[in-house]
């Protein structure tokens, strides 16, 4: 999968450029204002604050919007996560089923898939490290799917392969599931969206706030501050492998099923 430069990109880097984007852009057009528009410098008008007012609230809608699109992903991320850790247990159970040394050998398939399960989550942003992950595990997947299937053609191990496969299934499909989810997050085109009206609206600003002592500086600042940290957070839970807010709590789920191996 090839990541947008967005993605690419450290969201404490981003939330930094927009901060000082912001800042610059009010102040942009506060000297616009005075320069080129006479009307709006002169006194107060109480349209301005109307308008103000309407900027902001179309702004904190989209920011919302973008976060609450974020943080639905990152949950959903969460539940697949100890989901999966729940259907590799239950693979790992129902190989009891099986007679030695039936069942050492799918134990050590799934000690070995489960491994490549968790280097999937180590790997990180490294697409190649990614790759290699999931192509181990497909090896693993392959080799309990062909033994199963095949002992699910011995009578006597009809009965312990009807209740392996679907525990099989179970755990194949979380695992798409999983690698869809991680590929899944907010459009590049309503990010790119958010932050240009994130500029425009603080240009606005600045461009109707022109009188003197109008302007807070602080109170702005602070605005500017602020957003650049939501949208910060918002990237943030959209980038579930590194960051300050990440799966670590969850995968240890996945980590707790080795103990199964001891």
């Amino acid at each position: 999968m090839h990541e947008s430069i967005i993605f690419r990109t450290d969201p404490a880097i981003i939330a930094l450029l927009l901060f000082i984007g912001m800042i610059a852009a009010l102040y942009l057009g506060r000297y616009l204002s005075k320069k080129f528009d006479s009307n709006i410098a002169k006194g107060k008008n109480p349209l301005k604050s109307t308008v103000i007012a309407s900027i902001l609230a179309l702004f904190g809608f989209l920011l919302a919007f973008t976060f609450g699109l974020s943080g639905n992903r990152f949950d959903d991320r969460r539940k697949l996560v100890v989901e999966e850790a729940n259907c590799i247990g239950t693979a790992i159970l129902r190989a009891d089923l099986y007679s030695d040394p039936v069942r050492a050998e799918l134990r050590g398939y799934l000690k070995n898939y489960l491994d490549a399960r968790l280097e999937f989550y180590e790997s990180g942003h490294d697409n190649v490290l990614i790759k290699l992950s999931l192509d181990k595990a497909d090896v693993y997947a392959k080799l309990l799917w062909k033994k199963v299937t095949g002992l699910s053609a011995n009578k006597d191990m009809y009965l312990q392969s009807m209740q392996m496969v679907p525990a099989l299934n179970s755990m194949f499909d979380i695992a798409t599931s999983r690698n869809i989810s991680r590929q899944e997050t907010v459009p590049n085109s309503i990010v790119l969206f958010l932050l240009a009206i994130s500029l425009i609206s603080v240009f606005y600003i600045g461009y109707l706030s022109t009188e003197e002592n109008y302007l807070n500086k602080t109170i702005v600042i602070g605005f500017c501050l602020l957003v650049a940290l939501v949208i910060y957070i918002t990237l943030d839970l959209d980038s579930s492998r590194k960051g300050l807010i990440n799966l670590d709590i969850s995968y240890q789920a996945m980590y707790d099923i080795k103990k199964m191996f001891e």
